[in-house]
C-alpha cells in the first residue's frame, strides 16, 4: 500500500503547475522537476540551493522581495512576475504562496505558479490596440459618441466636441442626448434612436445646441454593438452640416423666387419620385434629350437611359441606391436622346426627405460630358497607336537619340533598340554613361568640331560618320543624321538624331580601297550604290524623325486620332520602302556581274505576289488592279529578279498618280518577235503619264524625278538592266495615243521558256 506522503509526491510531480519551496533566505529548497524543466528549461540541479532573484527579471526584484516579506508575515501571497527561461528569454508566471513550518520548526513558503505568458501578451496587444484607436478617436475631426439604451452619453471625443459644440466630457457624460436636441427634433430623434437599436444601424440629420446657445445641424451615422457585459450600445459618428442645411433652407424659402433660374439654367435638372415617374424638368433637360415637358411628364426616368452596360443597367443600380437614401455624386452614365442617339452625362442625385425621414422625390442634375468622354476614348485609341509606333521604331535598325546641348551631350532619350550596341536606355538616363564616352577617342575631337561648326551655321540638320564603342568594347561605324532644336530665342536646347550601324558598309568600302587597282570598276559601282543608298536612306530616316517629332508634340498636348493614325501609316510605309531599297541595291549588285542565270519562272505567281505587296504597302490609297493572263501557267526564261521588275513598275504607277482612285490594268499574252517566242506584259495606269521627251530618260541610271516627285532612284534603271539580262525589252507608250496625260502603258517582252 502506497504511503500518503508518496501519493502527495506523485501528485506534485505530475501537476501542470510549478511547485517550489522557498526558505527565508529566498533560496529554492524544493521544486517539482518535471514541470519546471518542461516550462522553464531548468533541471533540479540548476535550481536547488539557488537564490530566487537570479531567475527573476530585474524590474520585478522589488516586487518579489515585498511579496515574500508579506508572505512570511501574513502567511499568504499572490503576484505576477517575469521568470527567466534557461534559453535566455522571460516568461510570465502567476505565483501563489502559503507560509508553513517544517518539521525542524523553520518557516518557509510553498509556491504554486502557472505560465500566463500568452495571456500577458494578449493583454499587451489589447492595450496597444485600445491606445491606437483612442488616439484616432481623440484626434478625429468628426464627432464620435457612444450612447447606451437610455440615450445617455457614455463616451465622446472631447477635442472634436469642444471645437464644434463647445462641450467637455464633464458637460455631457451621463446625460441624455435628447436634452441637447432641438425641441422640434426630439420626437423624430427619439424614433430614429429606437429604430436604430432595433435594426442595428441608422443615420439621420438633426440639430444639437451649441454650448453658447445657438443650434448646429449634424449628419450622423450609427451602428449598434455589444460591450463586454453584453449591453447594447450605439456608436454614432456625426459631422457639422450647418452651412449646407442653411443653404438648403435658403434655397427652399426662395424656390418660388428663383423658379426662372431653374428653368433657364444651362444644366439639365430633373425631379422624379420613388415610382420612377418624372415630376419636373427644366428647359435644358428638354434641349439635351429632345423631349418636351409634357413628354417628360408621361415618362419614367429609366426610359431615358441607353440600353448599354453604362446606361440602363447602371441607372437601375443608381435608382436603387437613391431609394436607400444615398446621395449620388458625379456618376457617369449613357442617356438616350429622343432620336435614339446615346450621350454621356454626369449625374448627381440627392434624395429629398419629409419630416418623418421618408424619401419623397429626387433632385437630379445632368451635365453633358459627351465631348469629354469621346475625347477620352479617342485619347486611349491614340495611346494604343503610339505604342504601336514605339514598337515599329524599337524594331527598326535605326536608333533614335535626344541629346542635351551641354558638355558630353548627356542623353535625354534613346530608343530601346540601343540594345544592339549592348547598352540599355537606363545606362544613359542614370548618367552612368554620357554620349561622348562612347565615341572613339580618335573621332571625338573631329565630331565635336563638326557639331560646333554646324551649330554656328544657319542650318537645321547635318550628317556625320564616326565610330562608337559598344558595351562589349567593340567599335562600330555609324551614320548619324542630326537635327538641331532651338528655343523661341534661337538658342540650341537639344540635338536629336537617328543613328544607323554602317560598319559592314564601311568595312566593304575599306576593302575596296585596299584593292582599288585590281577592282576599280567594282569600287566605282559600289560608290554609286553608296551615294544612292545614302541619299535615299536619309529621306526615309528624315521622315521617321519628323514623325517622331510629331509624336513628341502630340504627347505634350491634346491629340487627335486621325493625326496619330496618319503618323503610324507614314512610319510603316517608310520601313517598307527602306526594306525594298536595300533589296534593290542588292539586286543591282548582282546585275553588274557578267551574266545573269535564268531558269523556268512562273509569271502569274510572281505577279500576284507583287499585287499583294502593293496593296499592303499602300493600304491608305484606293487601288483597283485588274490582271488578265491568257493561260494559267505562263513560264518565262527568267529568274526571281522578275519579282523586282513587277514591284518597281507597280510602285511607279502609284507614286506618279494624283487620282483619288488608282486604276491599273495588267494584260499578259504570248507573241512572236523575229521568230522568237516572248511573253508580252502591259501595265496600263491612269497616272500623270510620261512626256515624249522623257520616255527614254526614265530608264537611265541617275534619273530620279518625274514631275517633281521623289522616287527611289534606281527603280526603272533596275528594271531596264534586268530585262536586258533576260534578252528582253521594256518601253513606255501613252495609254491614249497622242495624249500622255491620260496615263502610261509600260510594255515588257520576256523570252518564253521552251
Amino acid at each position: 500500500m502506497i504511503e500518503s506522503g508518496e501519493i502527495y509526491k506523485l501528485i506534485v510531480e505530475n501537476v501542470n503547475n510549478l511547485v517550489a519551496v522557498i526558505n527565508q533566505d529566498i533560496v529554492i529548497e524544493y521544486m517539482n522537476e518535471n514541470v519546471h524543466e518542461k516550462l522553464t528549461g531548468y533541471s533540479r540541479e540548476d535550481l536547488l540551493g539557488k537564490e530566487v532573484l537570479k531567475f527573476i527579471h530585474l524590474e520585478d526584484h522589488k516586487k518579489i522581495l515585498h511579496e515574500f516579506e508579506n508572505s512570511f508575515e501574513t502567511g499568504m501571497h499572490f503576484t505576477e512576475l517575469r521568470f527567466k527561461h534557461k534559453e535566455g528569454h522571460f516568461i510570465w508566471i502567476e505565483i501563489n504562496g502559503k507560509q508553513f513550518v517544517d518539521k525542524d520548526g523553520k518557516t518557509k513558503v510553498l509556491t504554486i505558479s502557472r505560465n500566463i505568458t500568452e495571456r500577458k501578451l494578449a493583454e499587451e496587444k489589447l492595450r496597444d490596440s485600445e491606445e491606437k484607436y483612442r488616439i484616432i478617436s481623440e484626434n478625429a475631426y468628426d464627432l464620435i459618441i457612444v450612447l447606451n439604451q437610455k440615450f445617455k452619453y457614455e463616451y465622446i471625443n472631447e477635442n472634436a466636441f469642444q471645437q464644434i459644440l463647445g462641450y467637455s466630457k464633464k458637460d455631457l457624460l451621463g446625460k441624455s442626448a435628447l436634452l441637447f436636441a432641438h425641441p422640434d427634433d426630439v420626437s423624430n430623434t427619439t424614433k430614429i434612436l429606437v429604430d436604430g437599436f432595433k435594426r442595428g444601424k441608422g443615420e439621420a440629420e438633426f440639430r444639437l445646441k451649441h454650448k453658447d446657445g445657438h443650434w448646429l445641424w449634424l449628419e450622423g451615422k450609427g451602428k449598434i454593438f455589444s460591450d463586454n457585459d453584453g449591453e447594447l450600445k450605439a456608436i454614432i459618428i456625426s459631422r457639422d452640416i450647418t452651412e449646407r442645411k442653411l443653404a438648403e433652407e435658403k434655397l427652399r424659402k426662395s424656390e418660388e423666387k428663383y423658379r426662372d433660374l431653374y428653368e433657364e439654367a444651362p444644366n439639365a435638372y430633373f425631379s422624379f419620385g420613388n415610382d420612377q415617374n418624372i415630376i419636373k424638368s427644366n428647359k435644358a433637360a428638354g434641349k439635351l434629350l429632345g423631349y418636351t415637358k409634357e413628354e417628360f411628364s408621361k415618362m419614367r426616368v429609366l426610359e431615358l437611359y441607353a440600353d448599354k452596360e453604362n446606361g440602363l443597367k447602371k441607372a437601375q443600380n443608381v435608382f436603387k441606391r437613391y431609394l436607400q437614401g444615398e446621395s449620388i455624386q458625379d456618376e457617369e452614365l449613357q442617356m438616350k436622346k429622343k432620336n435614339g442617339q446615346s450621350i454621356w452625362v454626369s449625374l448627381t442625385v440627392k434624395p429629398i426627405f419629409d419630416q418623418e425621414g421618408n424619401i419623397i422625390e429626387s433632385r437630379s442634375m445632368v451635365l453633358d460630358i459627351n465631348e469629354r468622354k469621346l475625347a477620352q476614348e479617342e485619347l486611349e485609341s491614340s495611346y494604343k497607336k503610339l505604342r504601336e509606333m514605339e514598337y515599329i521604331i524599337n524594331n527598326s535598325p535605326s536608333i533614335v537619340f535626344l541629346w542635351q546641348n551641354s558638355e558630353g551631350w548627356p542623353v535625354e532619350f534613346v530608343s530601346k533598340n540601343i540594345i544592339q550596341f549592348g547598352y540599355t536606355p537606363e545606362d544613359f538616363y542614370s548618367g552612368k554613361v554620357i554620349y561622348a564616352d562612347i565615341i572613339h577617342p580618335d573621332d571625338i575631337t573631329r565630331v565635336a568640331e563638326e557639331v560646333s561648326n554646324y551649330s554656328n551655321e544657319d542650318t537645321t540638320e547635318f550628317v556625320q560618320e564616326y565610330r562608337i564603342k559598344t558595351k562589349s568594347g567593340q567599335f562600330k561605324w555609324i551614320d548619324d543624321r542630326t537635327w538641331i532644336r532651338r528655343d523661341s530665342e534661337g538658342n540650341i536646347t537639344h540635338y536629336q538624331g537617328i543613328v544607323l550601324d554602317i560598319t559592314d558598309h564601311k568595312n566593304a568600302d575599306e576593302a575596296l580601297k585596299l584593292s582599288e587597282k585590281k577592282y576599280r570598276k567594282a569600287y566605282n559601282r559600289a560608290n554609286f550604290y553608296k551615294d544612292i543608298f545614302g541619299h535615299d536612306i536619309n529621306n526615309i530616316l528624315h521622315i521617321i524623325n519628323s514623325s517622331a517629332e510629331i509624336i513628341s508634340y502630340h504627347l505634350g498636348g491634346s491629340e487627335k486620332s486621325k493625326v496619330i493614325e496618319d503618323i503610324s501609316n507614314i512610319i510603316k510605309r517608310q520601313v517598307e520602302r527602306g526594306a525594298k531599297l536595300v533589296s534593290n541595291v542588292n539586286t543591282l549588285s548582282q546585275l553588274e556581274e557578267e551574266s545573269i542565270h535564268t531558269k523556268p519562272t512562273e509569271i502569274c505567281k510572281l505577279m500576284q505576289n507583287s499585287i499583294d505587296f502593293l496593296t499592303k504597302t499602300y493600304d491608305d490609297k484606293k487601288i483597283i488592279v485588274n490582271d488578265v493572263c491568257e493561260e494559267d501557267h505562263l513560264i518565262a526564261n527568267a529568274n526571281d529578279l522578275l519579282q523586282d521588275v513587277f514591284d518597281n513598275i507597280l510602285i511607279n504607277s502609284i507614286k506618279y498618280n494624283e487620282n483619288p482612285t488608282i486604276e491599273i490594268v495588267i494584260k499578259v499574252s504570248k507573241t512572236l518577235v523575229d521568230r522568237k517566242k516572248f511573253i508580252k506584259m502591259e501595265f496600263s495606269d491612269n497616272g500623270i503619264g510620261v512626256p515624249d521627251d522623257r520616255k527614254e530618260i526614265i530608264f537611265k541610271r541617275g534619273n530620279r524625278e518625274l514631275k517633281g516627285s521623289k522616287g527611289m532612284g534606281i527603280g526603272l534603271s533596275l528594271v531596264k538592266k534586268i530585262m536586258k539580262g533576260y534578252d528582253g525589252k521594256i518601253w513606255v507608250e501613252d495609254k491614249v495615243k497622242g495624249d500622255y496625260s491620260q496615263g502610261s502603258n509600260f510594255i515588257l517582252l520576256i523570252p518564253e521558256f521552251d
